[in-house]
């Protein structure tokens, strides 16, 4: 029926029609003319057998065993036999233009009683319709989305990573100004009616304190995570005033090893710089704090 071909050819290159009993292609119907280059030069009817056996050499050798799942009469009867009206495969051919395209191969099987003229006897054959469609946009698009999805696995991992090391980070340089805020508050508590003394422990209370309120600023501004970007300020500190600072919070912590701190004012002439002063505190405290450890 031309009609049911021509709706079958909206989807496939090609459409074959198949007496499998008999081993005989009966007609074959192409979309159009650059689909004909599968012909091979046969005349019909001939033998589907011979046809599969023809087409073979175009076949790719890592869809080869895909191709020998219904590349007979006898495969596509055992399995209709069996009870399978349907029979779906994929392989990998050559075209025209020399090129490996992605062909899906499928077979639409029935049994039909056909009248024989020759012996007056009706006798069922099994009918095949075989339709061809090229695949390869699909497996092209296929292709492209699991690379697209790689990239963004590897974007997660990456990000999953920096966050990872970010808050390891983040969480060793928080633990240092809070030791320093809990030594200062024991030291205040031991020298309670030393007016001095605790006018210094509030200081560098409050000096820690600060310190640590930068640090956890940086932790909540979650754009450093996703972008794995450090965001460095432009702003004018004095570098012996912020050494004093961290000199401060990691008292207690050299004390408690019996470590002592001394520091040489060297003859800098540039005192007061322009920076990002709370990631040099987070350096010169990790090269100390690891010092005293």
């Amino acid at each position: 029926n031309s009609n049911y071909v021509d709706a079958l050819l909206e989807t496939a290159e090609m459409v074959y029609t198949v007496d499998l009993t008999n081993d005989r292609i009966e007609k074959i119907f192409y979309r159009d003319a650059e689909a004909r280059h599968f012909e091979l030069g046969i005349e019909l009817p001939c033998s589907y057998n011979e046809y599969c056996e023809g087409r073979r050499k175009f076949i790719s050798g890592e869809t080869m065993e895909n191709y020998r799942i219904a590349d007979s009469s006898e495969k596509l009867l055992e399995r209709f036999n069996t009870g399978a009206k349907q029979v779906a495969v994929e392989y990998r051919e050559l075209d025209a233009k020399k090129t490996l395209i992605w062909l899906q191969k499928m077979i639409l099987m029935s049994q039909d009683p056909v009248y024989d003229d020759e012996s007056g006897v009706e006798r069922s054959v099994v009918h095949g319709m075989i339709l061809f469609k090229n695949t390869s946009v699909f497996h092209e698009q296929e292709k492209m989305e699991r690379e697209r999805l790689q990239v963004a696995f590897k974007k997660a991992d990456l990000e999953s990573k920096a966050k990872t090391e970010f808050l390891n980070r983040m969480s060793h340089d928080i633990r240092t100004p809070i030791n320093g805020i809990r030594g200062m508050v024991e030291v205040g508590d031991y020298y309670k009616s030393d007016i001095e003394k605790q006018s210094e422990c509030r200081k560098k209370i409050w000096e820690a304190s600060g310190f640590l309120l930068e640090l956890i600023n940086e932790v909540l501004d979650m754009g450093k995570l996703e972008s794995e970007e450090v965001i460095l300020e432009r702003r004018s500190f004095n570098f012996f005033q912020l050494f004093q600072e961290i000199r401060m919070v990691i008292e207690k912590q050299a004390r408690e090893r019996g470590i002592n701190i001394v520091v040489h004012k060297y003859n800098v002439i540039h005192e007061d710089l322009i920076g990002s002063p709370v990631h040099v505190k987070r350096v010169v405290m990790n090269i100390l704090t690891n010092a005293i450890k």
